[in-house]
């Protein structure tokens, strides 16, 4: 095997692992997003999702776009009362 060969094949393991990685990723922040979707859906509140994760959808391969977190806004009318009960049970609101 050539030199070449081997830092080829050096690289192509290490892209496979980041990919393997950014797999596991993106499943588990789309499995905290499941789980908040379940958490308002009990609390009766209503959550959309922008940025980050809603836009990776859009893209011919959702893992390829990078996100650190997951940005939600909840229905207006009732936002204080929803945040609230939102960080009652240990999630982080901005606003």
């Amino acid at each position: 095997m050539t030199p070449h060969g081997v830092i080829f094949f050096c690289m192509k393991s290490a892209l496979n692992t980041e990919r393997r990685l950014a797999e596991l990723r993106f499943s588990a922040i789309s499995a905290r997003l499941a789980r908040l979707f379940s958490v308002a859906g009990e609390l009766g509140v209503q959550v959309i999702t922008f940025k980050g994760l809603a836009a990776a959808l859009y893209y011919p391969d959702p893992i390829a776009r990078e996100f650190s977190d997951i940005d939600v806004a909840v229905n207006p009318g009732r936002s204080e009362e929803h945040t609230s009960e939102l960080q009652s049970r240990q999630y982080l609101v901005c606003r």
